[in-house]
């Protein structure tokens, strides 16, 4: 009987062992501080219960996204300790390209890709409670982001070649164009050079050096203030019968937002949009809704190449309760489409 009881007891003993076997060092918080220090890794723990509702995966998934969180809140906060004075001392305002709030770089490393993060999950099935760890090594993040930004700044570079002979060749659409596109390249460089200063990086050639980074800004700045995009618009618009500049109006706004501005003069601008517009009526008034045709005749032309870059006559069709409001509406739907056109050209 004696031997039933000490194997009872034995077999209990070696389940227990066997359970805390299976608990991963890593729930313990002094194992974390020791083996995964804050001078080498960025750290995100947590735990939890089962909600009502919820079953184990969803539990899983919920905790690992809250132990991937806290480490990107770590990463933001060592950055914003780090690195607010140098962001401060080297803002632009010379042009809105570059006027970048620090801020929000600081709060967008919570939704950059950490490379190499690693998250773990361990459910205590005593205490009904699971535990995620997320961690990333600090080493590997600066390997991977030094590469990053060396790689950014060759496209930089790249494309300030390249926008320069554009320039050159007075295709200044076109080296606008690249120019814009390597001031959006070297803010996102600029932003990963303060992760990696807060990484402890030490900077090593023009990719992180600021005053490498300022020089290209600078050119760039430069480029963009001098490559201003004017377009003179020579519209007639009737809304049967009276003077309007529905699609002008609307063809302003859109190409604005691509950088390009107004003049009234055409000599100095690089480019005519010529419209003219007129609506024409479906039926006769007496229906609850009216129908009618803007008819419209659009050309986009390179006033330094001299040729007509896109060229088309359309009909859209609108309908509302009175027939100024179709009108209208036919208008604006035919604006839209011509917006759309000239953005796939430019």
């Amino acid at each position: 009987m004696y031997w039933k009881i000490i194997f009872t007891l034995l077999h209990i003993a070696a389940a227990c062992t066997v359970a805390r076997q299976d608990v991963p060092a890593w729930a313990d918080s002094r194992y974390r501080e020791q083996n995964f220090p804050s001078s080498l890794y960025f750290t995100g723990f947590t735990m939890g219960n089962v909600r009502s509702g919820e079953d184990l995966p969803e539990l899983a998934g919920r905790l690992k996204k809250e132990a991937q969180a806290l480490l990107s809140e770590s990463i933001r906060v060592k950055i914003e300790s780090e690195t607010q004075l140098h962001s401060q001392s080297s803002s632009d305002n010379t042009t809105g390209i570059f006027h970048t709030v620090f801020t929000s770089a600081v709060h967008s490393a919570a939704d950059a890709e950490i490379v190499n993060l690693k998250t773990e999950t361990y459910f205590d099935k005593a205490k009904k409670t699971l535990y995620a760890f997320a961690y990333a090594n600090k080493r590997e993040l600066i390997t991977y982001y030094t590469a990053t930004v060396a790689d950014d700044m060759q496209q930089i570079q790249g494309a300030v070649k390249t926008a320069g002979l554009l320039e050159r060749q007075r295709e200044k659409a076109k080296a606008r164009k690249q120019y814009e596109n390597a001031a959006k390249l070297l803010a996102k460089a600029a932003n990963v050079t303060d992760l990696l200063r807060a990484l402890g990086a030490q900077p090593s050639g023009n990719a992180l050096q600021a005053s490498g980074q300022q020089a290209l800004r600078e050119e760039i700045a430069q480029a963009l203030a001098r490559l201003e995009l004017l377009v003179y618009v020579n519209d007639r618009e009737e809304l049967f019968g009276q003077p309007c500049a529905i699609v002008a109006n609307k063809l302003k706004a859109a190409l604005a937002t691509q950088g390009y501005h107004f003049t009234e003069d055409p000599a100095h601008a690089e480019f005519t949009l010529n419209l003219h517009a007129t609506t024409r009526k479906i039926g006769d008034a007496g229906s609850t809704i009216v129908f009618c045709f803007a008819d419209v005749e659009v050309e986009w032309i390179d006033n330094y190449a001299q040729k007509s870059v896109y060229k088309e006559e359309l009909s859209h069709k609108g309908g509302s309760t009175t027939f100024e409001r179709a009108g209208r509406e036919a208008l604006e739907e035919a604006a839209a489409f011509i917006a759309e056109k000239l953005k796939i050209i430019y």
